[in-house]
């Protein structure tokens, strides 16, 4: 794609395009209005033949089309119509594994997956079907893609079911890996939602096991590499020369020449010069990053829903049932295309296992301004014993008042995978609001922002009345250290914090 001799060639996710036409055809500003809504807007302007650049664009390439859907199917639709007529198309994607129509559902309808699909074809688009696979290495990973006949377009249900309940049964989580310890490669756990894949981490955690939670595709942070560069250099000018030594001493496996390129391009730089203020500038007013910033992600231990595993391979796949049936389709031929995604997930082992009781792991409705979590509550609902904790829930913006040194404590390796304990900070927290430390064994590592106080509260109340003070937090880790600009155009190291955290309450208030 950054071949010289190769055209001009532009990777954005769906809702940065989105985000970008909607800022050429508007003064409205961006941060008001929800991801879903810029979306509106842009299809709004397309249909209306508002954003000249469509002019300019020669080929539009789509990936993974099974999964655009609602709003974002109706975004595609107006860019494919809106295009010259000797503009060309290419829509990669499997029918089979078309699994997010649930989304649609949830809101009431709209463009289902299969609806953009038939309207492509309907404007011309041509099947190509490629033939072939390079993921299956073993007997049992080679039989699951198999489970899709040659030419059509999904597996059957009773052929996906029938695998299914063939994949080796060992018993629990912990067996599961106790088998696969000894082996190389990677491992995936996969179950059906967000809150089951936080027990089984926390689960294979309390074991010992460094595992990494996958978080959404909007969730990507921005690599800790970028910040720990940005601040070791003075000055607002970077010279070529300057971000390359300090790079390979920050990170020896960062592409120096890609990394600068990607850099100067977000900055609008030219030459050998990179504009520090320029390129805070540019991330702070960005909702998405390209990949090249992203922070990387090469854990051996991953647990994930089945929707966020897709796309993505692992030499082993442990597929999590759950007792209680939760997460699991009703509908037949959902359940099967959602299964058929799971098991083609893996390269070589596919297991099954019973996951831990989730019985009183729900995601309950709140009012807002707070904005529903996991929580794991007790023999009445009302009850809460655990509460999610998320990435971005450690506040940037304002000075931390933890200890001195956050940026050097960061940059220990060993930091990854680490234990840190939420504290209730009583110099920042109120009756109505608690503000947490997070706390290390060598010292604090920030504060939670006023947008998890708010979400706990909404789940737990205020402690107004009650003769107790805020809770600890307990069983939260690490799970990446990321960079982020603040409000004063600093860049900064903040821990990434997330888990299903254990809730101890306190009998004082201090």
């Amino acid at each position: 794609m950054r071949g010289k001799d190769a055209p001009a060639v532009t990777v954005r996710t769906i809702d940065s395009l989105a985000s970008k036409v909607v800022r050429e055809c508007t003064n409205d500003e961006l941060e008001a209005m929800s991801f879903d809504d810029r979306i509106r807007a842009a299809t709004d302007f397309l249909m209306k033949e508002e954003w000249e650049d469509v002019e300019d664009l020669d080929h539009l390439v789509v990936d993974e089309v099974q999964d655009v859907v609602g709003v974002r199917a109706d975004f595609v639709l107006a860019l494919l119509h809106s295009m010259r007529r000797d503009a060309g198309a290419t829509f990669l994607g499997d029918p089979a594994q078309a699994i997010y129509d649930f989304q649609i559902a949830a809101e009431g309808g709209g463009t289902s997956s299969a609806d953009l699909i038939t309207a492509i074809r309907s404007d011309g688009a041509r099947d190509v079907i490629l033939k072939g696979q390079y993921r299956a290495n073993s007997r049992d990973a080679r039989k699951a893609i198999a489970l899709r006949q040659p030419g059509a377009d999904e597996a059957t249900s009773d052929d996906v079911e029938d695998y299914w309940d063939e994949v080796i049964h060992v018993g629990s989580v912990g067996e599961a890996w106790a088998h696969l310890a000894t082996r190389g490669g990677t491992t995936a756990f996969l179950t059906p939602t967000n809150g089951q894949a936080l027990l089984v981490a926390r689960e294979l955690q309390a074991s010992g096991v460094h595992v990494a939670v996958q978080r959404g595709a909007q969730d990507q942070s921005l690599a800790a590499w970028i910040g720990v560069v940005m601040c070791s250099l003075p000055g607002n000018s970077v010279s070529m020369e300057a971000f390359a030594e300090a790079l390979a001493s920050a990170d020896t496996s960062v592409n120096s020449e890609a990394a600068w390129r990607t850099l100067r391009s977000l900055a609008g730089a030219r030459g050998r010069e990179l504009d520090k203020v320029a390129l805070a500038t540019r991330l702070r007013g960005r909702t998405s990053y390209p990949p090249e910033l992203w922070n990387p992600r090469g854990d051996q231990v991953v647990v994930s829903t089945v929707h966020r595993a897709k796309g993505l391979e692992f030499d082993h796949v442990v597929l999590v049932e759950f007792a209680s049936g939760r997460g699991v389709d009703e509908d037949e031929a959902v359940r099967a295309r959602t299964r058929f995604v799971a098991v083609t997930r893996a390269r070589d082992t596919i297991l099954r296992v019973l996951g831990p009781a989730d019985r009183d792991v729900f995601q309950p409705k709140v009012r807002p301004p707070a904005h529903p979590r996991w929580v794991r509550a007790g023999r009445q609902t009302w009850q809460t014993f655990g509460f999610e904790l998320r990435a971005g829930d450690v506040d940037f913006e304002t000075p931390s008042g933890a200890s001195e040194g956050i940026h050097e404590l960061l940059q220990n390796p060993s930091r990854i995978g680490s234990e840190v304990r939420p504290e209730p900070c009583p110099e920042r927290s109120s009756l109505k609001l608690p503000i947490y430390r997070v706390v290390a064994p060598d010292g604090d590592l920030g504060v939670t922002g006023e947008s998890f106080g708010v979400d706990l509260v909404g789940r737990i109340r205020t402690i107004e009345k009650q003769r107790r003070g805020w809770p600890s937090l307990r069983g939260v880790s690490v799970a990446e250290v990321a960079t982020v600009v603040d409000e004063t155009l600093r860049f900064r190291l903040v821990p990434v914090i997330t888990g299903l955290a254990e809730i101890e309450w306190r009998n004082d208030y201090d």
